[in-house]
């Protein structure tokens, strides 16, 4: 994985090595801003190409992930087996998972059409029932990338905000 943070190291997210946008996070204490309409791109650049979340609504993360030409492709009920640490079911409910794929506009072209793609009725997405189906979904429409060529891309991407002092990577 590759893992990226913001200058502050309040804020984040991880890249697998197969395009997976991971751990996307903001701590509560962070002051920095928008960090999806500088992550998201970025993750995008890096070879990001997929994601999953939980569905937590009309404003939530799915929502959110649209804005930047993510589509939902599967679904995964919730299980209580496998819920984060801590999870607060008053709170949060047992939401979906849900499995996104970038529609493959550039970094640029979503920075400039951000919050135009549409909107997906969740309603008419299937059901699948394991994660690791889910995951295996994402086959049918990302095309395989070569480990060798991604980690240089990430690696010159990288080192381009390194110099502009705005983002820390860790191996």
């Amino acid at each position: 994985n590759k893992n990226f943070l913001n200058e502050t190291k309040d804020a984040g997210f991880s890249i697998t090595k197969d395009g997976n946008i991971i751990s996307v996070f903001k701590s509560d204490n962070s002051k920095t801003k928008k960090v999806l309409d500088t992550f998201i791109p970025m993750a995008i650049e890096n070879g990001g190409n997929h994601l999953d979340c939980f569905n937590l609504g009309e404003t939530g993360l799915v929502y959110l992930y649209e804005k930047y030409g993510f589509q939902p492709i599967a679904k995964l009920k919730f299980d209580r087996n496998y819920a984060p640490d801590g999870w607060d079911y008053n709170k949060w409910g047992e939401p979906d998972i849900v499995f996104m794929v970038h529609n493959g506009d550039d970094a640029n072209t979503v920075k400039q059409k951000k919050g135009t793609y549409p909107h997906a009725d969740l309603s008419k997405i299937d059901y699948v029932d394991s994660y690791d189906k889910g995951l295996e979904e994402y086959k049918k429409y990302i095309k395989t990338v070569d480990t060798q060529t991604q980690e240089e891309t990430v690696v010159k991407g990288v080192d381009d905000r390194i110099l502009e002092g705005r983002l820390y990577v860790s191996h």
